[in-house]
């Protein structure tokens, strides 16, 4: 029995996925008024606006919530942490952060996003960031 459920692209967020599975983080923005669009859709919920631009974002962010969950079993090998990350382009993202324990959880946390394949199915993941030694 699989534990993750595979996405389903459509037409609106198929970019997103080719980029998780080339290890790139692809979102969208408007083409008329710039926002970035995440949710990906067919049109731009600030202006009406329905041409966008695919751009390969920053894969860095901060922490803003998240939940420890107890039920159902988790698809990963530590403890999962499920997580809302703001990235710098504005976007914000619901994924597992990954590497982190509990006690490592604060608000404003620097992340960095990368790709992972649990059970098969490619993932957007988020990780503390790594600093230069």
């Amino acid at each position: 029995m699989s534990l993750v459920v595979p996405p389903k692209p459509g037409p609106d967020d198929a970019f997103f996925w080719d980029g998780v599975a080339q290890g790139r983080l692809f979102l969208a923005r408007c083409a008329t008024c710039r926002r970035v669009l995440q949710p990906p859709g067919p049109m731009c919920p600030s202006c009406g606006g329905v041409d966008r631009e695919v751009f390969d974002a920053e894969p860095r962010g901060r922490l803003l919530s998240w939940v420890l969950p107890r039920h159902p079993p988790a698809a990963l090998p530590e403890q999962e942490v499920v997580a809302l990350v703001e990235l710098t382009c504005g976007a914000r993202l619901v994924t597992n952060l990954r590497y982190a324990g509990p006690d490592d959880l604060r608000m404003d946390l620097p992340v960095e996003m990368f790709t992972d394949t649990l059970d098969g199915v490619a993932l957007p993941q988020a990780r503390p960031e790594r600093r230069p030694a």
